[in-house]
């Protein structure tokens, strides 16, 4: 696995709270036998936050974390980021040769403010789709 990580004692809350809602994303993953096969992917400034595989699927996940916020955090995933991440999914798999492969783009929801880990996390498989 690869990883690009960010230097966190300078860093701000957000970037924090970011790296911590990824750590727990990626656990949670691991627990559901994925395989983390990148952390912050980056392709011409767009991210992926985890690329994992289990079986035939490979899931491009983007990782929302919040802390006791009323707006759910797949909501705050625009079309912008989404075109990003498909975009960035391509140079991925064309870099990566992924062919044949069940492709799908997910979004991990983590409450920081939960304290028991399994109701923390919100898996939501094929949130988006390449149109």
């Amino acid at each position: 696995m690869k990883s690009r990580s960010l230097d966190l004692k300078n860093g701000s809350k957000q970037q924090k709270r970011g790296a911590k809602g990824e750590r727990r994303a990626v656990l949670y993953l691991r627990l559901h036998g994925y395989r983390i096969l990148e952390r912050n992917y980056l392709a011409s400034h767009k991210e992926i936050d985890i690329i994992a595989e289990k079986g035939s699927v490979i899931a491009f996940i983007e990782v929302k974390s919040r802390q006791n916020n009323a707006l759910p955090a797949a909501a705050s995933v625009n079309r912008e980021k989404k075109t990003n991440i498909i975009s960035a999914s391509k140079r991925y798999a064309a870099k990566n040769g992924i062919r044949n492969r069940i492709v799908r783009y997910d979004i991990i929801e983590v409450d920081l403010g939960k304290k028991f880990f399994f109701n923390s996390v919100n898996h939501i498989e094929n949130a988006f789709t390449v149109q």
